[in-house]
């Protein structure tokens, strides 16, 4: 269960890393 929990925090964290690039790269481009 811990080990499930902690694979779902770090995919969540990938996920939350790649929007925010996202974002901060549309802001540069506007």
């Amino acid at each position: 269960q811990v080990l499930s929990s902690a694979s779902e925090l770090a995919q969540q964290s990938e996920i939350l890393r790649s929007r925010m690039s996202e974002f901060l790269q549309t802001v540069r481009a506007a």
